[in-house]
């Protein structure tokens, strides 16, 4: 057996190989003042960072796991809205997201309330795709309950659903600017939803801290992230 080794005269390309090709395209132009970000935050981004030497790969998801193609279900009427969704999910959709028409991302639009369920996932094979709820301020307790009775209804096993439930009670504080319990009578409603749902058998993703909203408020990223540690830190408690 022959080794073929093709690379070998192949030197590394180093940072400033590459930044001399980009002078080249800049004509010299300042870099940091071209191509250099920095944030309210005051952080640099650079499109060519220097490499780290103690830099180790993130394992954001398992390898050769396909991405999730969800399509939007927003049609206020149920039976277009199932049509959609069937349509959708025919030509390579393999994910649904259910928008209520309270949703802040609505836009006009969405599923008039959780009794249009029925109609909306009829002919739909939950056990076979990803489905995430958008719901409106202080209504996803509703939606996430009436979804859970949706597919037991259906006799599936909900271990076997990946349901991202959306339950994010801090995110509707922010955009309502005021909530109809104090933050311990939320926190512990909040908790109870997540144990009826985790009681029930469904393992999948039942709270969610968005950002969303701080950032459609001009929060700066590391306001944004910020935002979204809090919550998760108040969800985890």
């Amino acid at each position: 057996m022959t080794d073929l080794p093709f690379a070998a005269d192949i030197r590394p390309v180093s940072r400033e190989d590459w930044l001399k090709l980009v002078d080249g395209v800049l004509k010299g132009a300042p870099y940091d003042k071209k191509l250099v970000t920095r944030t309210l935050d005051a952080l640099v981004l650079d499109p060519l960072p220097p490499r780290k030497p103690d830099a180790l790969p993130l394992a954001g998801r398992m390898p050769g796991a396909p991405w999730t193609i969800s399509a939007r279900v927003d049609q206020p009427d149920a039976a277009a809205a199932n049509a959609q969704a069937l349509d959708d999910l025919s030509n390579g959709a393999s994910g649904l997201t259910l928008v209520f028409a309270s949703a802040p991302h609505a836009h006009g639009f969405g599923l008039p309330d959780a009794g249009s369920l029925g109609t909306v996932l009829s002919g739909v094979m939950p056990d076979i795709i990803e489905t995430r709820i958008e719901s409106g301020r202080f209504e996803g307790r509703a939606h996430a309950l009436a979804l859970a009775e949706h597919m037991e209804a259906a006799k599936l096993d909900p271990s076997r659903l990946f349901i991202s439930f959306g339950l994010d009670p801090l995110a509707d504080l922010a955009r309502a600017g005021s909530a109809p319990l104090p933050w311990a009578g939320m926190a512990a409603r909040v908790a109870e939803t997540a144990g009826e749902l985790a009681a029930r058998g469904f393992t999948s993703p039942l709270l969610r801290a968005d950002g969303a909203v701080h950032h459609a408020a001009g929060a700066s990223d590391a306001q944004e992230l910020a935002a979204v540690l809090a919550a998760a830190v108040a969800y985890l408690r």
